[in-house]
């Protein structure tokens, strides 16, 4: 009865998602539609800007504060930089979907980012192929994937996807520089060069933005631009070429990227033209304001003498083309001939993007207000001030120069509105199918009601049922609000907290109180002191001691070992060192130190984990480790593991292949733990060095909560179990947003990735492995685990037109739409309940 009920609950939570995604983000059907404009169409504003070569420098992951302000490190790019913005989902696959479309890619592309197929939208790279414009890639192997080495005359790709590995694809594009030049550096070799840097992106990966390391590979990569822009210089003086230096998005003070926040979608555009003549006009550049994305797309059509691509919604940047015109506007019909050709350039960059959204929305209303501006545009050029130079000339000129400002104005409010359009079309939602969902999300907590009161009819009656779930509830409406959202690493444990102490009063129980001490404790020195330890240890087996030694490292290597020899010793003379105020919870943590200490000393290669891991024992917790296979041999193995493990260690340090070696081990070491269904064993060796104090003061908790008398129902500590289960979550260093996912224990067991499937796996387990808690589940804990699915679903259906949606509410809905069906899993998986505990 239990079994077909737990199956039905995940059969319903799998249903609901689907109709809710169906409902909520609604596939954009990307149209194969080429733009086929003739390029004479184009050459009345164009030719008052010149044809050039450009050179595009991709910095992936390039923050804006590192180019301008006071804590800029980029100084060859500090002249001539702008704020160049990007959108969520800030993934460099749809940057540059972006960059050369001109489109908005879908959120639900973020997937895409890790196998990025071939681009079928019309974009730069096909129009410049289909048009006898050359094209050169270097470096990041993501352009390649998106667009085939069929539209490339010259590629030089390197794997990107390691980011343990800072140098290979910059050094590769340092090393193959003699192929973007011709003519022995005399001139480009082709008209678009694309240079994309990874050492900047892959360093905030693996230390993020503040570290030594990513200070060398800033200075590494600004030295190269300096010298570049030092070569350009030495072109010949018919050599027009266009250096663009930008980031695709940037990064977080963590070194991840992905979501919407404003360190992620602010990046910065460094322009240069060359020769250089010491003589531009920098007033349109500078008082240009924030540059979109997508208005490079437009604005490299126009340099490269190709047509705007089809889906184009970019609008041509008006002080790109100034800036790079020669000369200075220092006169009035300098300053006509430029906007003329502005505005020739801008009818048709606002044609295209109409006829672009016409079979997506109604432009009506846009069409005729463009056919006005168009006919203002027709006056303003016979009204065109003569050559003459004199005071009548002056007055045309200025009256020419206020109306011509004005069409642009509009005309850039038309392509505005029509991108705002379809954008609002193809962000579209069915709000029938989110409703359904979330009342399908319902049914499951009746499901486990009826199941709870078949099982355990002496439970009473609906009202005491749900009185368990009361802080479920209260977790489910808080995640309506985007504060909780934001702030709830630190509001969960305080629930838990609130709950294991109201638990304590009533049940008289010593040790829930001390559960309720190690919650609120735990959160504040693992998340902050413990993981930034174990950051550095995890991916620096060779940094330097000063560099990590702390208190926290002094208490890990140190006084813990030395605590934990004494707790050995007094064990063995039959000491348990009882104190009344922790009770039984104070032995099952002492019985819990010794493997986590030495675990604590275990290689980064291995990332080896806490010994003590097994179900615990519901009537004694100090018999935790016999209990882990029902022996007392067994036990003692486990508190010989580390040692193995060590020692293991030690052994592969001798053989030639010291590396591979130890990669092998760590696989054994997490094959085996799995194989022996010891999941804190191995979530410890996944999520490292941290993860053994995570899974320490989780177990101590699991304890009290086991320790508690029967009088608390297993309803009561299913719910506990499931806020453990987010405490720990949140302590490890996890985040219920997409750029704090840690991709880094995909190459566990490897030095570079070379399956999918086993890094999938690898993250997967990193990031749901806190709700795998061996424990014993019953329907408390799928209801918990239900509600917080049904208050993420509500919370989207409510605020799916605020201005967050998408940067904190949909983030969090992934999340719960993942863990939810994990958490059933786990209890189908899971010892059944003890029905002897009633309330």
């Amino acid at each position: 009865m239990l079994v077909q009920s737990y199956v039905a609950v995940l059969l319903l939570q799998l249903l609901s998602a689907w109709l809710f995604f169906s409902g909520f983000v609604l596939p954009r059907t990307v149209r194969d539609d080429v733009a086929t404009a003739a390029l004479e169409d184009l050459d009345a504003g164009r030719s008052r800007y010149g044809r050039r070569k450009v050179l595009m420098v991709v910095i992936d992951a390039l923050r804006y504060d590192n180019v301008v302000g006071d804590r800029a490190r980029f100084h060859s790019l500090r002249q001539q930089a702008r704020l160049l913005m990007s959108e969520a989902p800030t993934t460099t696959a749809q940057r540059l979907k972006a960059v050369t479309s001109g489109g908005i890619p879908a959120f639900i592309e973020l997937g895409s980012a890790f196998d990025s197929d071939a681009m079928t939208q019309d974009n730069l790279i096909q129009q410049l192929a289909t048009h006898g414009r050359t094209a050169g890639i270097f470096g990041d192997d993501t352009w390649v994937a998106l667009f085939p080495r069929g539209l490339w005359d010259t590629v030089h790709v390197f794997p990107s996807f390691n980011v343990w590995d800072l140098d290979s694809v910059d050094h590769g594009i340092m090393a193959r520089m003699e192929d973007v030049y011709a003519e022995g550096g005399a001139r480009l070799k082709h008209d678009f060069t694309v240079l994309h840097f990874l050492g900047v992106d892959h360093a905030g990966h693996r230390y993020g933005p503040r570290h030594a390391a990513m200070q060398k590979k800033v200075e590494e990569v600004d030295a190269f631009v300096a010298e570049l822009i030092g070569n350009l210089t030495r072109l010949n003086a018919e050599e027009h070429v266009c250096l663009m230096v930008l980031g695709d998005h940037g990064m977080t003070e963590d070194g991840q990227h992905g979501g919407g926040t404003d360190l992620e979608v602010r990046t910065a555009l460094h322009v240069r033209a060359f020769p250089d003549t010491g003589r531009r006009d920098t007033a349109l550049w500078t008082s240009g304001g924030p540059m979109d994305q997508i208005d490079l797309a437009p604005t490299l059509s126009v340099l490269l003498g190709v047509p705007f691509p089809f889906g184009n919604l970019g609008v041509v940047d008006r002080g790109v083309l100034a800036f790079l015109h020669a000369g200075v506007l220092d006169s009035d019909s300098k300053k006509v001939i430029e906007l003329e050709g502005y505005l020739a350039l801008l009818l048709r960059n606002v044609e295209q993007v109409l006829s672009g959204v016409r079979a997506d929305i109604s432009v009506a209303a846009l069409d005729d207000e463009l056919e006005r501006l168009r006919d203002r545009h027709a006056r303003l050029l016979s009204t065109r001030p003569t050559q003459t130079g004199g005071p009548s000339s002056s007055l045309t000129a200025q009256v020419f120069l206020e109306e011509g400002e004005k069409i642009a104005q509009r005309l850039r409010r038309v392509a505005t509105a029509a991108a705002a359009a379809a954008r609002a079309e193809w962000a579209s939602m069915k709000p029938p199918l989110l409703y359904v969902a979330v009342a399908l999300s319902l049914i499951p907590l009746i499901i486990l009601h009826d199941a709870d009161s078949a099982l355990l009819p002496t439970w009473g009656h609906t009202l005491e049922w749900f009185e368990a779930l009361f802080p479920s509830v209260v977790q489910a409406v808080a995640l309506t609000s985007n504060s909780y959202v934001v702030t709830e690493d630190r509001l969960t444990p305080f629930l838990l907290a609130s709950m294991l102490l109201a638990a304590s009063v009533r049940h008289r129980s010593q040790s829930m109180c001390a559960a309720a001490a190690v919650v609120r404790v735990m959160p504040e020195v693992l998340s902050r002191s413990l993981r930034r330890f174990g950051t550095h240890h995890l991916h620096e087996a060779n940094t330097p001691v000063h560099d990590i030694l702390s208190w926290t490292e002094f208490g890990i290597r140190v006084a813990l070992p030395a605590a934990c020899m004494v707790v050995l010793l007094l064990r063995r003379r039959g000491c348990w060192l009882e104190r009344p105020l922790l009770g039984t919870g104070w032995r099952a943590g002492l019985s819990l130190l010794p493997g986590g200490a030495l675990l604590a000393h275990a290689p980064a290669s291995v990332r080896s984990a806490p010994s003590a891991a097994a179900h615990p024992s519901p009537r004694g917790p100090h018999r935790l480790l016999r209990a882990a296979a029902g022996g007392r041999s067994v036990a003692v193995a486990c508190v010989a593991i580390p040692y193995l493990i060590l020692c293991a260690h030690c052994a592969c340090k001798l053989l030639p292949d010291a590396r591979r070696a130890e990669n092998t081990l760590a696989l054994l070491c997490i094959g085996a733990c799995c194989a022996c269904r010891n999941v804190w064993c191995a979530a410890a060796l996944i999520t490292g060095p941290q993860g053994v104090a995570v899974w320490l003061a989780v177990l101590y908790v699991v304890q009290c909560i086991e320790a508690a008398p029967d009088t608390l129902c297993e309803r009561q500590r299913g719910v506990m179990y499931a806020l453990v289960g987010w405490v720990a979550f949140f302590s490890s260093g996890h985040q219920t947003v997409l750029s704090a996912v840690d991709f880094g224990s995909a190459f566990v067991g490897f030095d570079e990735l070379h399956h999918t499937v086993h890094g999938a796996v690898m993250v997967g387990f990193n990031t749901f492995c806190c709700f795998l808690l061996p424990h014993r589940r019953g329907t408390g804990f799928l209801a918990a685990c239900s509600c917080t699915f049904t208050g993420a679903l509500l919370a989207v259906t409510m605020h799916r037109r605020h201005l967050m949606v998408w940067e904190v509410f949909a983030p969090r809905l992934l999340f719960a739409v993942a863990i939810a069906p994990v958490c059933t899993l786990a209890a189908l998986a899971s010892p059944p309940a003890d029905p002897d505990r009633t309330a």
